[in-house]
């Protein structure tokens, strides 16, 4: 604004008064105060704290600036209305500093489990906030960016939680405003458990051969059942929800011949059989397996009982009824494992005719029918298997008796050898974390998770190079020692070794080495690799905030942007390793595009 007079000397001088009229009181005063002839005059802000464009009342401003001549007492007036401009001076508050919710495991995908909402004072484009949901396990859910609905994910099958697999999520939900400000509260989500798992046989028939007037079978039959709602982390003995219990519910005479434990399964009859006075040699049962839980699950088998003839011809007998072999995990096939021998007691035992009549293990080994030898199956890989280390075959010595041939059952258990042969693989190629840089030193930070299916494995975790830090400003720092982290050789945690600074360094990067200790001298070498990028949150006085890439410099865009990418062009021709780099330029990019967004708008 311009205050002028056409008088000369003396006469040309005035004073210059500011009056408030709304909502300016004490907020703005006039400069300068008095002035000759034509003088420019500035209107400026002296109540700054004032100033608050989320009161809506006090958006628009009016004042009255008046320039007064000498003794004349002559006078000009100028009334000036001044709106205010928002800026993005508030960060996005939820309603809660933490959340923690249970969801049942069964929940359909695309299930609402809540709608997690924060505020912000700002307005327009400031004032519009997205949600982000990060951890281990943010997959199997969904968070609307604009709304903030937290859902089951969709993952493609009928749900994507399994409490069996993992009953806690402990997560990060991140709020971030038109401007870059972000808000983060650690998110709880626990896996309530239902009745999801039916009980399942080991077997899906089975056929047994018990003597005319026989008071048991020999060996005992026994079926078994298992439900895998029964095995569950820190839960021993198992949950009530898979407790098994067993019934016939079809095949049985009227008066109940045969007899089957509720909790054991051990299958008997319950009187002496007379196949003659019952006119039946074959009985067909249906025996059920219920687990308890609400509601209840089962699962049914078949049990399929030959009474012995009644001519005289006995049954085979074999010179035990359990046999235990250990093979080793990737035997060669057609290597030897046992001989069964069988003798007749009705005649030659030559006679007699192996076959493998079920188990665990029909598919890798066979059994030759006049030798009874075992062996390992061609084509096949015996590979050892943590939730099943011992496998069963079930064998059987079948005479050539008539009218009706008899035969015997034994049963060999296998125990399977591991052999370590096996790399050890980490849970990820790329780790990414996010750490306050008021943590303290000696803070564990992250655990590199890493495993190895063999069971004699040992793990050693190393940090190897290359080691990046680059500060602030993206620059990468010119230090030798760059320990910021260790690594435990055994578990693979992180600790900090030294005070972060977000200034000196805003990311931490570097390579981490998983060794299989134990490895069998016929397959050395197991190792696997994975990188690691720690970024350093700057720490305000209203907690940790999540800067969108690095600052830029008071350089211009366009010399900021040459100088990174010569220093990225040197990292490339200088580092073999060249991952952490390529991420490094990817975050520079976006950086710059949205540096020139912001300053179009």
């Amino acid at each position: 604004m311009t205050v002028s007079d056409s008088d000369t000397g003396v006469h040309s001088q005035f004073g210059l008064e500011l009056i408030p009229l709304r909502n300016a009181d004490n907020i703005f005063e006039v400069h300068p105060m008095s002035a000759t002839g034509r003088t420019p005059v500035l209107i400026k802000v002296t109540g700054a704290d004032k100033l608050d464009y989320e009161n809506p009342d006090r958006r628009e401003m009016v004042v009255q600036v008046i320039a007064r001549g000498g003794g004349r007492r002559l006078s000009s007036t100028a009334t000036l209305t001044i709106l205010l401009v928002d800026v993005n001076d508030n960060i996005p508050i939820f309603d809660e500093s933490s959340y923690s919710f249970n969801v049942v495991e069964n929940s359909a995908p695309g299930s609402l489990i809540s709608r997690l909402s924060a505020t912000d004072a700002d307005s327009g484009v400031f004032g519009q906030l997205r949600y982000e949901l990060r951890g281990f396990g943010a997959e199997r859910f969904s968070v609307n960016s604009s709304t903030g609905d937290l859902k089951v994910g969709v993952c493609g099958l009928s749900t994507c939680l399994d409490y069996e697999d993992q009953d806690i999520f402990t997560l990060t939900y991140t709020v971030i405003d038109g401007g870059g400000k972000a808000t983060s509260v650690p998110l709880t989500i626990k896996i309530d458990d239902v009745n999801d798992n039916p009980s399942v046989f080991e077997q899906n028939q089975c056929r047994r051969l018990i003597q005319n007037r026989a008071l048991d079978f020999d060996p005992q039959l026994v079926v078994k059942a298992t439900d895998k709602d029964s095995i569950r982390k820190g839960h021993s003995p198992p949950i009530q929800d898979g407790r098994i219990s067993y019934s016939i519910v079809a095949g049985n005479t009227a008066d109940n011949l045969f007899n089957i434990g509720r909790d054991s399964g051990i299958l008997d009859v319950t009187r002496p059989i007379n196949a003659t006075e019952l006119g039946e040699v074959r009985f067909v049962l249906i025996v059920r397996a219920t687990d308890s839980g609400t509601p209840p699950q089962h699962a049914d088998t078949v049990v399929t009982i030959t009474v012995g003839a009644v001519d005289g011809n006995d049954p085979p007998i074999f010179q035990q009824n359990q046999y235990h072999v250990n093979v080793v995990e990737r035997a060669t096939p057609d290597s030897f494992v046992i001989q069964l021998n069988a003798t007749d007691p009705d005649g030659p035992s030559d006679n007699l005719r192996y076959r493998v009549v079920g188990g665990t293990a029909v598919d890798w080994f066979t059994i030759d029918e006049v030798s009874g030898i075992v062996r390992v199956a061609r084509g096949g890989a015996l590979q050892w298997d943590q939730e099943a280390p011992l496998l069963t075959l079930a064998v059987a010595a079948v005479d050539q008796g008539q009218p009706l041939a008899q035969s015997a059952t034994a049963t060999i258990t296998i125990q399977v050898e591991d052999i370590n042969h096996k790399s050890p693989n980490f849970d990820k190629q790329l780790f990414i974390h996010h750490v306050a840089e008021v943590t303290p030193v000696g803070t564990r930070v992250l655990a590199l998770g890493a495993s190895d299916p063999d069971t004699s494995s040992q793990l050693r975790f190393r940090l190897t190079e290359p080691f990046q830090i680059r500060n602030k400003e993206g620059y990468l720092r010119d230090e030798v020692e760059s320990e910021y982290f260790s690594i435990s050789e055994s578990t693979g945690i992180l600790t900090l070794t030294k005070p972060l600074d977000h200034e000196n360094a805003a990311v931490v990067m570097f390579r981490a080495e998983v060794t299989g200790m134990n490895a069998n001298a016929e397959y050395p070498n197991q190792t696997d690799f994975a990188e690691v990028a720690i970024y350093v949150q700057a720490h305000t006085d209203n907690g940790y905030s999540h800067r969108r890439g690095l600052q830029l410099t008071r350089l211009s865009e366009r010399k900021w942007l040459k100088n990174k990418i010569r220093a990225l062009s040197f990292s490339l021709f200088k580092k073999k390793h060249m991952i952490l780099s390529l991420v490094f330029l990817y975050l520079i990019l976006s950086l710059w595009l949205n540096q020139n967004k912001s300053a179009k708008a």
